[in-house]
């Protein structure tokens, strides 16, 4: 995002989109009847709650071709200076602060998007929730996948807003997101078209700022996350429980009785490469900072309330989703 660093999202109205990952997969499914409908064997592989992305950027209406509704979710369904960042979380945090001198504020909640500065931002953040304040903290996988001193020369495909920072400080952004601190993640996903990334220049001050991931998050989440100690219960929380409790989606981020049949399956151990014969939805593959790497993690079936909308490598015929205003 090439406006402001961060938002106060006080009143949100986020547009859901379920991660179910399109990664191309091999996998053939044992399928049998039951008197209810269908039974799908999908022998070893983990069965889990969509993931919801509450920060994601679809330029449509617009902007179609940086990435649209319909490239945008298929990929959905098939992972600034620190004082900059620091003094906006500080004004943020002011004015909580005047607010409760001038009395309670009933239901009023801060959510802090794209935290990047696991140093004195997230201090602050530590000392707010340590005084009661309602907050919640989101980052985003680039954070915590790349790190500053990895970036080649000149690759603005890792420009964005706020910026990858440095190994130590990517390290403390784990601990915090392992410890609770943070409590979700988002894809932040930003697209552009090729031409406004300046690869030929490899101008970090012009290109666009912002990381193609939509769909690559649960992979990367999973492969960068195993040396931290990243199980499936963390991810259901970062990815589906926590975000849908934020949105008000009662009905979202688990399986159970009564709740949206909303799932991914995928194999964790599945590794595959990243690169131009990796089946890709986005609209763009080639801006996407991921590309290039090797990751754990495929998906092989993804539901929609209750519909298959990918299978076997291909997506259903007919969409199946509705907006969802929270």
């Amino acid at each position: 995002m090439e406006s402001g660093t961060w938002r106060l999202l006080i009143s949100m109205m986020p547009l859901i989109l379920y991660l179910l990952f399109i990664l191309y997969s091999n996998h053939t499914s044992q399928k049998g009847q039951m008197k209810n409908g269908p039974v799908i064997d999908y022998g070893e592989a983990v069965v889990m709650p969509g993931l919801i992305d509450v920060h994601a950027h679809l330029d449509d209406p617009g902007r179609t071709e940086w990435e649209g509704f319909p490239s945008g979710t298929k990929a959905a369904v098939a992972g600034t200076s620190i004082r900059r960042e620091e003094a906006a979380i500080r004004e943020l945090l002011t004015v909580s602060k005047d607010t409760r001198i001038g009395g309670p504020a009933e239901g009023a909640h801060l959510h802090i998007v794209h935290l990047s500065d696991s140093r004195s931002s997230l201090e602050l953040i530590k000392e707010a929730k340590g005084n009661g304040d309602s907050i919640t903290v989101e980052t985003c996988p680039h954070y915590l996948a790349f790190s500053a001193e990895e970036i080649p020369e000149g690759d603005t495909r890792f420009k964005c807003a706020p910026p990858i920072r440095d190994a130590p400080n990517k390290e403390k952004l784990w601990e915090a997101l392992m410890d609770g601190h943070i409590d979700m993640l988002s894809s932040d996903h930003s697209p552009s078209v090729p031409k406004l990334k300046l690869f030929a220049e490899g101008d970090f001050l012009k290109a666009w700022g912002g990381i193609s991931s939509l769909q690559f998050v649960l992979p990367v989440t999973w492969s960068y996350g195993l040396k931290y100690g990243v199980t499936l219960e963390r991810l259901v929380s970062w990815w589906s429980e926590k975000p849908a409790k934020l949105a008000g989606q009662d009905m979202k981020g688990a399986i159970a009785i009564g709740k949206d049949a909303d799932i991914v399956v995928w194999e964790p151990e599945e590794e595959f490469n990243l690169d131009e014969n990796h089946h890709v939805h986005l609209k763009h593959p080639s801006i996407s900072a991921y590309m290039g790497s090797r990751l754990a993690g495929k998906v092989l079936a993804t539901f929609v309330n209750g519909n298959l909308v990918f299978d076997d490598g291909k997506h259903a015929p007919d969409a199946c989703g509705t907006t969802i205003l929270a």
